[in-house]
């Protein structure tokens, strides 16, 4: 097929040109995809990669802005903002920006801004965070973060977030849009580099760290004292953390065994997970003592300096000082309960052959 050039196409094709040399000539770290999300984060959007270089000819302009490269989330408890859910975008760029995030929390539109520029940033969120180059490690990148309180976005447990996107702008002018593309001819992006999560569903604060006590329905002797083992492990992969555990109940605390003291609340450091996947573990010492007989609930309250925070329960009796602690056994699950046991098998096997040798005779 022909080609025909009208008149102008020459002129375009050198600024197509000039164009592809300004990309060529950006240094390399501007043409690669963001950090992956943190083990406690989920990804949201990734965007195009420098879709905007400062200005739509080719050549930058006076325009001030920031590529916005993602939009995280993660679910985060605190003494100060309770359950809360924070917002995490990764930019470049310079100058005086605001920066907006808009979304569908169960169905209700919210919007909420980040305002500054460099290192320097406030908001509408209930806390803002920025983390420095020094954090990210990738070139001139930094992150903002924006902490909302679940009662603000009026979400809880189960419900979800939709529609979201961020856009950031300057005295009127967008300067980039997540997802989108504010400069297509300034795109170095390919199919590759898009991803929008239809949705995130609320679960909690529940993916930094586990815990289990180590025995239900203990029993114990009034006067008496029994010890059990509550196992913390940290499961995330690419942090430590800082755990503190907080027991309720009227007849239990934390001992520690090196100084035999007992206590109601204690912190404890737990390392990432290891190269080969293992976790890393603590056993804690929890002391069941009562005076009197009756039943009872302590309740373990894990929080981590990361933002997590489950609970555990643990159902204890305490027994009369002359009553004498009853041991129940379970059974073990069999891999195949609805066949029969190998002891009738034989039985049956053994009666099919009597009656295959009297047909014989």
């Amino acid at each position: 097929m022909r080609t025909v050039l009208g008149h102008g196409a020459p002129s375009r094709l050198m600024r197509r040109l000039a164009i592809l040399a300004t990309l060529l000539l950006l240094p390399v770290v501007a043409g690669h995809g963001a950090p992956p999300e943190r083990s406690f984060e989920s990804r949201l959007l990734h965007d195009c990669v420098d879709d905007y270089f400062g200005g739509d000819d080719g050549f930058g302009s006076n325009r001030d802005g920031y590529d916005i490269h993602t939009l995280d989330v993660r679910e985060a408890w605190s003494s100060a903002l309770g359950d809360h859910m924070v917002f995490r975008i990764i930019l470049n760029g310079e100058g005086q920006s605001t920066i907006t995030l808009s979304l569908t929390a169960d169905g209700a539109a919210k919007s909420y801004t980040w305002t500054g520029s460099g290192t320097s940033w406030t908001g509408s969120f209930d806390k803002v965070t920025v983390i420095g180059t020094n954090v990210i490690q990738d070139g001139d990148r930094i992150a903002l973060e924006g902490a909302v309180k679940n009662s603000k976005l009026g979400v809880s447990k189960g419900d979800a977030l939709r529609d979201y996107s961020v856009v950031g702008s300057n005295g009127g002018d967008t300067h980039d849009s997540v997802p989108g593309d504010d400069s297509p001819a300034l795109s170095s992006c390919d199919d590759s580099e898009l991803y929008a999560r239809p949705d995130y569903k609320l679960r909690g604060p529940v993916q930094y760290v586990d815990a289990s006590f180590a025995e239900r329905d203990v029993q114990v002797q009034a006067g008496q004292e029994k010890f059990v083992t509550l196992d913390l492990e940290n499961i995330l992969a690419d942090a430590a953390q800082k755990v503190t555990v907080k027991l309720d109940g009227t007849d239990v605390r934390l001992h520690d065994p090196r100084t035999n003291d007992y206590v109601t609340m204690g912190s404890f450091d737990l390392d990432k997970r290891r190269s080969g996947g293992t976790a890393h573990q603590t056993f804690i010492h929890v002391a069941v003592e009562g005076a009197e007989a009756g039943d009872g609930t302590a309740t373990a309250t894990i929080t981590t300096d990361l933002g997590g925070r489950i609970t555990r329960t643990l159902e204890y009796t305490i027994l009369a000082a002359d009553e004498t602690p009853t041991t129940t056994t379970t059974p073990a699950p069999t891999d195949a309960p609805d066949e029969e046991s190998p002891g009738l098998g034989v039985l049956l096997l053994a009666a099919l052959v009597a009656v295959a040798l009297v047909r014989r005779q």
